[in-house]
């Protein structure tokens, strides 16, 4: 139940994001500052920015939904994302570099010297996929959270939530998003900190790991395969996220955004454990309810009415700089990889607006995709592959020099094709990872080793090449 000062919070939370999107309106003078905030990020914004950016409802509830559903064999999870990350933060100087030489802007404009117009606007399109789809995943996320905590209708609270997000996303582009990031780091932390105590003092947490399955305390409980999955995803899925990427490509230098990146590493590791224990203390506390909802119901059962609505804050915060972020990064495939190929001539201020509008038409398709979709983690847990697998083409394109154009593109159309073909013949979203990322090695592995093949073997007999 939410107390009047509750909603003073939340009511305050929202005029805030607005006040700081209203705020860097006037200072969108082109799309490098839209998109990019003029390259001038040091390590203390890189880090805030993807802390309240990546930790935000995708990792937070995919890690309690394991740690509810598989007990304590799921903290090996954060470690793959660890891996990852000290893997982006490795190539980051590099990336930063080769950005600011191509004054790139998306991620498929960063490997527009190694790639043709249809790769890239191929992978434009892959991109825009999973960031409409992760988007709609956060709509749909705050709008659960206000259901279960507020009592608001679900429809409701997904379209509040998507207007709020889009509105302050469309007027204070990335320098607004950089800084309502750092805020809503502060109120992601505040609301760990008043959602442990609340655990460990008022529902007895640690008496109540007895009341686990026994297959809950098995430190082998996670099924090899999905260790597989999500160990390709961490160490692939980080190379095909753009948003992480226009945070390198926003710092002052490479290596300014390399220690941001490292710092957070090192946070990622406590708050990743934290996310999977609270998952745990779900299945203890509220063994009934679903695995999608399984952190909302703990904070509904432990937190004291006065403290409510500083725990829904770091939901909503959670869910806010996900979104923020994911907006920016489809409506900037759309605006400048797709778009652009038309070849329209625009002044720096009509390009603004015409970013703007991007941001509003893909705003509205993630808020259908989030009142239509059949659930929060089936969304969460479809874009894992594609994540994968574009990060898989990118590593190839930028570190194994026998990629060639056309291995990439018949990587990218393998990779989004099969996973889809799979889940609608299957139903099986977990095994969507393996089938997309395989197939993607594969066919990049072998489309690129072709040419030099047929180079050795030398030009094919007359008669075979009539079939």
């Amino acid at each position: 139940m939410v107390t009047f000062i509750d909603s003073v919070i939340i009511v305050g939370y929202v005029l805030l994001m607005l006040t700081v999107g209203s705020y860097f309106v006037r200072r969108q003078g082109s799309s490098e500052t839209f998109f990019l905030a003029d390259r001038t990020l040091g390590p203390f914004h890189v880090f805030g920015t993807t802390f309240s950016t990546f930790f935000g409802t995708g990792l937070v509830f995919t890690l309690a939904s394991f740690g509810y559903r598989y007990g304590v064999g799921a903290f090996v999870l954060p470690g793959a994302a660890v891996i990852g990350f000290l893997l982006l933060a490795w190539a980051a100087p590099r990336l930063k570099e080769m950005s600011d030489r191509q004054g790139a802007i998306t991620l498929p404009a960063l490997l527009e010297e190694h790639w043709s117009a249809r790769t890239r606007a191929l992978a434009a399109v892959v991109t825009v996929g999973l960031f409409t789809a992760t988007l709609a995943a956060n709509f749909l996320a705050s709008g659960t959270v206000l259901n279960a905590l507020v009592g608001l209708p679900l429809d409701v609270g997904i379209v509040t939530f998507g207007v709020l997000v889009i509105t302050y996303t469309a007027l204070g582009g990335f320098q607004g998003v950089v800084w309502t990031d750092i805020l809503q780091t502060g109120v992601i932390l505040g609301s760990v900190v008043v959602l442990l105590p609340a655990f460990v003092f008022l529902a007895e947490g640690p008496a109540l790991v007895d009341s686990l399955p026994a297959s809950h305390l098995d430190p082998s409980s996670l099924p090899v395969r999905l260790l597989v999955a999500y160990l390709l995803v961490g160490v692939f899925a980080f190379f095909g996220s753009q948003d992480l990427f226009q945070r390198i490509y926003a710092a002052r230098s490479g290596e300014e955004a390399q220690r941001g990146l490292l710092l957070f590493t090192g946070v990622l590791v406590l708050m990743g454990i934290t996310a999977v224990g609270l998952g745990i203390a779900a299945r203890a506390v509220v063994p009934d309810t679903t695995v999608g909802t399984a952190l909302v119901s703990l904070t509904g059962a432990v937190v004291p009415v006065g403290l409510v609505g500083i725990v829904l804050l770091g939901f909503l915060a959670l869910a806010n700089s996900d979104a923020d972020s994911q907006l920016l990064t489809s409506t900037s495939n759309v605006t400048h990889d797709l778009v652009s190929t038309l070849g329209v001539e625009l002044s720096p201020k009509k390009q603004v607006w015409i970013d703007r509008i991007g941001i509003l038409g893909i705003g509205t398709s993630a808020l259908l995709v989030a009142v239509a979709a059949p659930s929060l983690t089936a969304l969460f847990n479809a874009v894992g592959s594609w994540f994968a697998m574009l990060g898989f083409v990118v590593v190839a394109t930028l570190f194994w020099q026998r990629t060639t154009d056309t291995a990439a593109f018949a990587g990218l159309a393998v990779g989004f094709v099969l996973p889809i073909v799979f889940v609608r013949t299957t139903g099986n979203l977990q095994a969507a990872t393996v089938v997309g990322f395989v197939p993607t090695v594969v066919t990049v592995g072998i489309v690129s080793i072709l040419p030099q093949l047929f180079a050795v073997i030398g030009p094919l007999p007359a008669f075979s090449r009539r079939f």
